[in-house]
């Protein structure tokens, strides 16, 4: 996924992102989550479980493996136990006059 944010300011505006990861198999997977922050610096991974067919929610607002601080960055989303899933990003206004709703997008795959 190409846009996710940690409380990331512009000009005024800050920015939250969070990731709707959905498990379209009728068995539990394991999703690793790779972020990778802009400015190259050194990416972290995240690991959660989803049940079969079910949803998560990852906020990157509340996720410990990124900074305390902010992040603005990409990710790799994919199941290790090989399980099919789709990922929806919104990304929305965290504080002030950007508090509302930005953009929602898919993940792309990659093979």
């Amino acid at each position: 996924v190409p846009m996710l944010y940690k409380n990331q300011s512009f000009d005024g505006y800050s920015w939250a992102s969070a990731m709707a990861v959905q498990n379209l198999a009728g068995t539990d997977a394991t999703v690793r989550v790779t972020y990778y922050p802009y400015n190259g610096g050194t990416s972290t991974t995240y690991l959660t479980s989803v049940g079969a067919n079910s949803a998560v929610n990852i906020d990157q607002r509340y996720d410990p493996n990124l900074s305390a601080g902010s992040f603005g960055g990409s990710a790799i989303v994919e199941s290790t136990t090989g399980e099919p899933i789709s990922v929806l990003v919104n990304v929305r206004g965290n504080s002030g006059p950007s508090s509302d709703f930005f953009a929602s997008y898919v993940g792309v795959p990659i093979q």
